[in-house]
C-alpha cells in the first residue's frame, strides 16, 4: 500500500482562516462564570470575555480500511482527541481582553479546562507524492474539564473503527460526573484534508460542522454551552476545525494504523460562502468566512 496519507482532525476540531485571507472571522462572547464552580473572579466580577478562536493541539488515530492499488484509492476511519489551550481575539492578533480568567488556570483558583473528542470516515486518493482526503461522516465534541483531571487516551484494541468507543477519557478523582458537554455535532457540511510528504509543510485539514447553532439535542449547544458561548444569541450555526500535521508516516499493507499529533483552530460562522460548498480540490483550508463582528459593549 503505497502513499497511504490523511483526512485530518479531528477535531475536531475546532478552524483556521488561511494567512492570506483578509475576511475577518467572526467573534462571541464567552461566560466562564456559567461553568459549575468556576463562578466570580477574585473580585467578583463575571468572567466574561470576546474572542474568535479557540486554539489547541490533538492527537489522533487513523487507519486504512480498504485500498485500490491500481488507482491509488482507499477509505478510512479515524478517531481523534483535543485539548484547548487559549483563546484568541480579534482577528488572531491578541488574547482576549479582559481575560481569559479560568482556561487552564490552576483548580485552587477555580480554573477549568476544555477538550474534545472527534470520529470520522471518508475517502482518500493519492497522485504522486500528494494525497487527498475528503471526509463522508464525522462526530464532534466538546466539553469543560471542571475538574482539570481527566485522561485523554486510546485504548486497545487499537482501531478507528469502534469511533468513539475508541477512547479513553478517564478522571483521576473520585468524581466521574465533572465533563460538561458544552456543543455536539454529527452533521458534517464538509472535510478535506492533504499530506505533501515531500513539502516543508506537511499537510493541513480543515473540517466544516453543522447545527452548531441548536438548542435541542442531540446536536447544537446544551443548555450549560449556551450559557458559556452566550452571544450571539441564536449562536452560530457553523463551526470550522482546521489545522496542521506535526507528525505523519505513510501507512502501508502490512501497518494500515497511523497515530501522529498536530495543531488546530476552531472559529464559528453563521453560514458557509457559496464557495465553501463547492470544495474543488482542497480549497477548504484557504477559506475564511465573512459576517458582522460583535463587539464588546
Amino acid at each position: 500500500m503505497n502513499n497511504v496519507s490523511k483526512f485530518g482532525l479531528s477535531v475536531m476540531s475546532s478552524l483556521m482562516i488561511g494567512s492570506a485571507s483578509a475576511n475577518i472571522i467572526p467573534d462571541f462572547m464567552v461566560n466562564e462564570s456559567a461553568l459549575p464552580g468556576v463562578g466570580l473572579n477574585a473580585s467578583g466580577d463575571s468572567r466574561v470575555f470576546e474572542a474568535d478562536r479557540m486554539t489547541g493541539g490533538y492527537t489522533e488515530r487513523f487507519l486504512v480500511t480498504s485500498f485500490d492499488a491500481a488507482t491509488n484509492t482507499g477509505t478510512f476511519a479515524t478517531v481523534a482527541y483535543f485539548s484547548i489551550g487559549q483563546f484568541f481575539c480579534c482577528d488572531n492578533s491578541t488574547t482576549p481582553t479582559p481575560g481569559p480568567f479560568g482556561l487552564n488556570r490552576a483548580e485552587d483558583d477555580r480554573g477549568y479546562g476544555l477538550f474534545g473528542t472527534f470520529s470520522a470516515t471518508g475517502t482518500f486518493s493519492t497522485v504522486g507524492s500528494t494525497t487527498n482526503f475528503t471526509g463522508g461522516t464525522a462526530t464532534f465534541n466538546l466539553f469543560a474539564d471542571l475538574d482539570q483531571d481527566t485522561q485523554l487516551s486510546f485504548i486497545n484494541p487499537l482501531d478507528p473503527l469502534l469511533g468513539l468507543a475508541a477512547l479513553n477519557l478517564a478522571n483521576s478523582d473520585a468524581n466521574p460526573v465533572d465533563d460538561a458537554l458544552l456543543a455536539t455535532s454529527s452533521t458534517l457540511i464538509a472535510g478535506a484534508g492533504q499530506v505533501r510528504p515531500l513539502a516543508i509543510n506537511l499537510g493541513d485539514y480543515a473540517i466544516l460542522f453543522g447545527n452548531i447553532g441548536l438548542d435541542a439535542p442531540p446536536e447544537g449547544l446544551t443548555a450549560l454551552g449556551q450559557a458559556y458561548f452566550f452571544d450571539p444569541s441564536p449562536f452560530y450555526m457553523i463551526a470550522r476545525a482546521s489545522g496542521q500535521l506535526n507528525t505523519f508516516f505513510i501507512p502501508s499493507a502490512e501497518s494500515p494504523l497511523n497515530e501522529f499529533s498536530g495543531s488546530l483552530d476552531i472559529i464559528f460562522a453563521a453560514v458557509p460562502e457559496p464557495g465553501m460548498l463547492a470544495l474543488f480540490g482542497f480549497g477548504l483550508v484557504g477559506v475564511g468566512f465573512s459576517t458582522r463582528r460583535r463587539k464588546l459593549q
